[in-house]
């Protein structure tokens, strides 16, 4: 298990990257030192709800997609210039544009999920998705709608040291009840889980680690 001081230079600089990306430093870390898992009863609920996690988020707001991408997502230029390939990704065609208008006139979210069909949405979701995992410039034509229905929010951020999960005391990351779509940011300098650790995923999760060791 290594905090943020034992960390080698090149792993220090990736873990202060990756706050960075959030507007966050070393000296906004929601818990300092190592979090066992054993010194929470039966099991360490980490949550985007501030009330049921027990550790508290640091809610970052973004105010459209494009800023999403820069917290969680991967830069254009991984495709543009190396080294990974997109041609696995899902870049959907543009909806059609009488539908674009009459969808970027509604008033508010509400408004424009009665409005949508259901294959529309599933494909602006599809969209959303290859927009911010994908190469952005791709999907330069549906960005007005996309930043429409998803462009504003907030993802919740756990900027912790090390994590140690121990047998009979699992690590579960759980959803914010009042905004199950929220996106929760763990951000760890180590992940530890011992022999018979369980780590439980029930919410939308974008977790970093500079080392993770797991018990054979």
């Amino acid at each position: 298990m290594s905090g943020f001081a034992e960390l080698s230079a090149s792993d220090r600089m990736e873990y202060e990257s990756t706050l960075k990306r959030f507007g966050l430093t070393v000296d906004n870390l929601n818990y300092k030192g190592t979090l066992s898992t054993q010194d929470f009863g039966d099991k360490l609920v980490l949550s985007a709800d501030p009330s049921i996690s027990a550790i508290e988020p640091t809610i970052v707001p973004y105010n459209s997609l494009a800023e999403l991408k820069a917290m969680i997502g991967r830069a254009d230029s991984d495709y543009t210039d190396g080294p990974f390939s997109d041609r696995l990704l899902d870049y959907p065609a543009p909806l059609d544009r009488d539908r674009v208008h009459a969808l970027m006139a509604t008033r508010n979210e509400c408004d424009f999920d009665y409005q949508v069909t259901r294959d529309e949405l599933h494909a602006l979701y599809r969209a959303a998705q290859a927009y911010i995992m994908g190469n952005s410039q791709k999907l330069k034509t549906h960005e007005p709608i996309l930043n429409k229905r998803f462009g504003t929010g907030s993802v919740a951020v756990l900027a912790v040291e090390a994590l140690v999960v121990k047998a009979g005391h699992p690590v579960i990351f759980a959803p914010d009840p009042n905004d199950p779509n929220k996106i929760l940011c763990p951000n760890f300098t180590s992940v530890t889980v011992e022999n018979g650790g369980q780590i439980i995923v029930s919410t939308k999760i974008q977790m970093t680690t500079t080392t993770f060791t797991a018990a054979d």
